[in-house]
């Protein structure tokens, strides 16, 4: 954050994602899921957002996960807006809309 000169608008948090998930207040309008795909994490995180209700209105999810994996199974007030195959890598956006 020094160097990017952003201390004023950023956090660093020294935790796993799914640790941080545990205690993250939120809301979050940009969420990334890239886990390493061999640990298959995708499903926890996004029921961790879900169950602790940390994204926004209209939030953008964005997931990758190998192109060998069935999509993951998200909450129904998640609306895939993209998605894509790019060699072994399958990426989805998605948008939470209200339920």
């Amino acid at each position: 954050l020094t160097t990017l000169d952003a201390l004023d608008r950023g956090n660093c948090h020294q935790s796993t994602a799914l640790g941080f998930l545990q205690t993250a207040t939120g809301p979050y309008d940009i969420v990334f899921i890239d886990p390493p795909f061999k640990l298959q994490l995708v499903t926890q995180a996004v029921a961790a957002l879900s169950q602790r209700r940390l994204l926004g209105e209209n939030a953008l999810v964005y997931v990758e996960t190998a192109s060998s994996d069935a999509m993951p199974a998200v909450p129904v007030e998640w609306k895939l807006h993209r998605d894509k195959v790019s060699g072994a890598v399958s990426y989805r956006l998605f948008v939470r809309n209200q339920a």
